[in-house]
């Protein structure tokens, strides 16, 4: 196969919309230790994507690597895979965006003096030093411009801007000491505070109206027969007249990352039983914690969907924790949304 039409194939799989490129860029961001992180998003993200961040940044010699295919830092040995650490792992995500749009990649790390700036415009580069602060600003322009088959299946801009803002709400919610402030047009649409406070980042993704609808989910450890955790579960709910439509206001979280899993996602839902009205769905974020030799991200491209070796007994502490809410006076307690 010529590797251009590879490269095209490859960066399908990854970067299926917009949303897709500010979860991989905030991802990085995230990884590099970033305390905040600003994302700015125009015309539903196909005109514009800007994440920008105060982290370790990427050493100026290093820079033109980090956008070859399957180069990654975090990574060393096969072995690494049973101990991920890290949101991002494959060394893809970069080089598939410059795949389908155009990147300006402005970075400086900590031991280099002067920053450099990296230009990816319609597959040529060029690199150039810059002044600037320790830290990375990665900017998207014409996703997809190139590629209008691929551009006329996105939806419209303000459905896209949605969907970039609720992945990045996800995000801000397995990292609530990270301050991560997004901009949709130039408007502010979601700001958390970085102090590491769940509650704080439960009501900054839902609004100020649930504030007073949060409630703890006190933490539950199951151990495995050497009395050693092997699960454990804790997390932020709303009360159960606190509710959406739909399924989005619940977020499981396992080892901080946002993933897609059946399973736990009814055992939210299940656990509210009788008190949700018709029609309705619990508003909850489930941090779950397994060793990570027990847990699998590399299903899908995209990282979201999630194997886990002891699922049933994460389901059950799930259901532990969030029936030992609902005892409480306040979990039925409130208005309907």
């Amino acid at each position: 196969m010529d590797p251009h039409l590879a490269a095209k194939i490859a960066a399908g799989e990854v970067i299926e919309r917009p949303a897709s490129v500010v979860k991989e860029l905030i991802e990085n961001a995230l990884d590099a230790d970033a305390r905040h992180i600003r994302v700015e998003v125009e015309g539903g993200g196909a005109d514009r994507i800007l994440v920008a961040d105060d982290g370790h940044g990427i050493a100026a010699a290093e820079v033109e690597l980090a956008f070859r295919r399957h180069a990654t830092s975090k990574l060393r040995t096969e072995s690494d895979l049973d101990e991920l650490a890290t949101l991002g792992f494959r060394g893809e995500a970069l080089p598939n965006i410059a795949a389908v749009g155009d990147v300006v990649c402005s970075t400086r790390s900590l031991q280099d003096p002067v920053g450099v700036e990296l230009r990816l415009l319609a597959g040529a580069i060029e690199q150039c030093p810059v002044a600037r602060q320790p830290g990375t600003t990665m900017s998207v322009d014409g996703l997809f411009a190139r590629f209008p088959a691929r551009r006329k299946f996105l939806r419209a801009r303000s459905a896209e801007a949605a969907a970039c803002v609720q992945v990045a709400a996800q995000l801000a919610l397995g990292f609530p000491e990270v301050q991560l402030v997004v901009l949709v047009d130039g408007r502010e649409a979601l700001r958390t505070a970085g102090d590491g406070n769940l509650r704080n980042a439960f009501v900054a993704v839902l609004g100020a109206d649930a504030a007073d609808h949060v409630l703890d989910v006190p933490r539950v450890c199951l151990d495995d027969e050497r009395g050693e955790a092997v699960v454990e579960v804790d997390g932020v709910c709303a009360s159960g007249s606190f509710t959406r439509a739909g399924r989005s206001g619940v977020s499981v979280l396992v080892n901080r990352r946002p993933v897609t899993n059946r399973t736990l996602t009814y055992a939210v839902v299940e656990s509210y039983g009788s008190l949700l009205p018709t029609g309705r769905q619990p508003v909850a974020a489930i941090y779950v914690r397994v060793p990570p030799a027990e847990v699998e991200f590399n299903v899908h491209p995209s990282k979201l969907e999630v194997k886990l070796l002891r699922e049933r007994a994460v389901y059950a502490a799930i259901q532990r924790a969030l029936r030992s809410v609902r005892r409480g006076a306040r979990f039925s307690a409130g208005r309907r949304r």
